[in-house]
C-alpha cells in the first residue's frame, strides 16, 4: 500500500491514506491477538501475557508529556526548520532518564518476593521503558514535521515484524508466554533502530548546553504534561481494577477478566475508528454544522450500539467453540458489556468534540475525579465484600459517571438543550445487567437483551419527542 500511494500527488490525501492504512494493520494485529493467540496459550501463559501488555500500556508515563510537548511546539516545521542540537540534547537526556528509571524499578522489584514469571514480567517491562519513548519521542517528532510515510513505516515495521514472528510461534505451537513477551520486545527494538536510522542526523547531533537543555525539557513538559495526564488517567479508570484484581485474586482470575475486557475492546477497535475520522472533519466546520453532526451522530449511536445486547449471545456460544479453555471469562461479559456504549460515545463524540474547542484540562479534571472515585470505591469493596463482580460493578458505574459528566459538558459547551435520555437509558442499561445477573443461560440471556434492546429503543422515541 506505501508503495502504490507514491503515485498520489495531493500531499494532504497521501498522507491521510498513510494514516489509515496503519489503523486497518493494527486493526488486523489486535483481531489476531484476540482470536487466533489466545488458541494456543494456556489460560495461565496468557495471564501473564495480558499483565505485560497492562504494565506497557503505562510505560508512556516516564517521558513525563516532553514527547506530547515537543509535538505541540514543534507541530508544522519541516524538519530543516527544527533546532537539531536542541531536540537531539533533550533526546538524550530524555533516553538518559528513562534508561535511569529503568534501573532503579529493576533494583526496586529485587527487594520484593514476587515469582520468577512476575520478575520476568517486570524486566521486559523495564526494557521497554527507553526504547518505547525513544521511539515515541521520534514518532512524535516525524508527525510533528508531517512525515506521515515515514511515521507509518516504522509502524508497518514494528507490526509485520511482530506478525511473522507470532504465525512463527503458532505453527511452531509455541504458547509459552515467555516467547510472546519476547519477540513484542524485539519488534519494538527494530522500530526504534529504524527511527534512529531515519533521525541519525538527529540522534548523533553535538549535545547542547546542559542548562538551556534542561530549561526546553521544562518548558516543554509544563505544555505537554496535562495531554499525558488525561490520556494515562483515562487509561487508568480502565486499569486499576484489573492491577486489583491480579494483586487480591491471583494470575488466573485476573486473566479470565482480561479475555472478558479484550473481548469487549474487540467491539470498541471497530467503533472507535469513526472518531479518528470525524476529528480533522471537525476542525474545518462552523459551530452549527458540529452541533448538527454531534446531535445526528449521537442519535444514531443510541440506536445503533445497543445491538449489541442482542449479538453478544451468539457470539460468546461462537467463541465458546472456539476458545473453551475461556469458558470462565465468558460469564463476565454481560456485566462489562455496557463499556462498549459508555466508551463509544465517550472517543467518538465527547472526547473528540472536547479537543476540537480545545477542552483537553477539562477532560483531565474528568477523568482524575472519576479514577479517584473508582480507587476508594474499590478499595472498600476489597476490604468489606472480597467480590470481583463487585469491582467490575464499580468499574462499569466509573466509566458511566465519566460519560454522563463528559455529555453534559460537551452539550452545555455546543448550547444544547439537556438531553432527557440520560436518565431512562442508564437505567436500561442497569436493568439488563441486574437481571442478567438472575438468568445464567444463554437462551434467557439473548431475550434479556432483545428486550432490553427493544425497551431502549421505545425510551429513545419517547424522549425524542419530548425535545421536539
Amino acid at each position: 500500500m506505501i508503495l502504490n500511494l507514491k503515485k498520489i500527488k495531493n500531499p494532504l490525501l497521501a498522507n491521510f491514506l498513510y494514516s489509515i492504512s496503519a489503523q486497518i494493520l493494527s486493526l488486523m494485529v489486535n483481531v489476531i491477538m484476540i482470536l487466533i493467540v489466545p488458541k494456543f496459550m494456556g489460560v495461565i501463559d496468557f495471564s501473564y501475557w495480558q499483565l505485560f501488555l497492562l504494565y506497557t500500556a503505562y510505560i508512556g508515563f516516564f517521558h513525563l508529556g516532553l514527547n506530547d510537548g515537543i509535538y505541540l511546539k514543534e507541530g508544522g516545521k519541516k524538519r530543516s526548520e527544527i533546532n537539531l542540537i536542541n531536540i537531539s540534547s533533550q533526546f538524550k537526556i530524555s533516553l538518559l532518564f528513562q534508561l535511569f528509571v529503568s534501573l532503579i524499578l529493576l533494583v526496586i522489584t529485587n527487594f520484593f518476593q514476587f515469582s520468577m514469571d512476575k520478575n520476568l514480567v517486570f524486566l521486559f517491562t523495564f526494557i521497554l521503558i527507553p526504547i518505547t519513548n525513544g521511539s515515541f519521542f521520534l514518532m512524535y517528532l516525524l508527525q510533528a514535521t508531517n512525515e506521515i510515510k515515514r511515521y507509518v513505516t516504522s509502524i508497518f515495521i514494528e507490526k509485520f515484524f511482530f506478525v511473522g514472528c507470532i504465525f512463527i510461534l503458532i505453527i511452531n505451537n509455541i504458547g509459552e508466554y515467555e516467547a510472546y513477551i519476547f519477540v513484542f520486545t524485539l519488534s519494538k527494538v527494530v522500530s526504534f533502530v529504524y527511527l534512529i536510522f531515519n533521525f541519525r542526523d538527529l540522534v548523533f547531533s553535538k549535545f547542547g548546553s546542559l542548562s538551556f537543555t534542561l530549561k526546553l525539557i521544562r518548558g516543554n513538559v509544563t505544555v505537554g504534561i496535562s495531554l499525558l495526564f488525561a490520556n494515562l488517567s483515562g487509561l487508568f479508570i480502565m486499569g486499576y481494577p484489573r492491577l486489583v484484581i491480579e494483586s487480591e485474586w491471583g494470575i488466573k482470575t485476573f486473566g479470565v477478566i482480561s479475555f472478558s475486557l479484550i473481548i469487549v475492546s474487540f467491539f470498541l477497535m471497530f467503533v472507535n475508528q469513526i472518531g479518528l475520522i470525524l476529528f480533522p472533519h471537525l476542525r474545518r466546520i462552523n459551530v452549527d454544522a458540529s452541533k448538527n453532526i454531534y446531535t445526528n451522530l449521537r442519535r444514531k449511536l443510541n440506536i445503533f450500539l445497543p445491538i449489541i445486547f442482542v449479538i453478544y449471545v451468539p457470539l460468546i456460544v461462537i467463541m465458546e467453540m472456539w476458545l473453551p479453555q475461556y469458558k470462565d471469562s465468558f460469564k463476565y461479559i454481560y456485566l462489562i458489556l455496557p463499556i462498549v456504549l459508555y466508551e463509544s460515545k465517550v472517543n467518538i463524540l465527547y472526547n473528540t468534540y472536547l479537543k476540537v474547542y480545545r477542552k483537553e484540562k477539562q477532560i483531565l479534571v474528568v477523568n482524575i475525579f472519576v479514577l479517584m472515585f473508582s480507587i476508594f470505591s474499590i478499595n472498600i469493596i476489597v476490604q468489606y465484600l472480597e467480590s470481583v463482580t463487585y469491582v467490575l460493578l464499580v468499574l462499569i458505574l466509573s466509566i458511566a459517571l465519566r460519560s454522563i459528566i463528559l455529555e453534559i459538558i460537551v452539550e452545555k459547551l455546543l448550547g444544547l438543550k439537556k438531553s432527557k435520555s440520560i436518565f431512562t437509558q442508564n437505567l436500561v442499561i442497569m436493568s439488563f445487567i441486574i437481571i442478567s445477573m438472575l438468568y445464567q443461560s444463554n437462551y434467557e440471556r439473548f431475550l434479556i437483551g432483545v428486550v432490553s434492546y427493544a425497551f431502549y429503543l421505545f425510551t429513545i422515541k419517547f424522549n425524542n419527542k419530548l425535545e421536539e
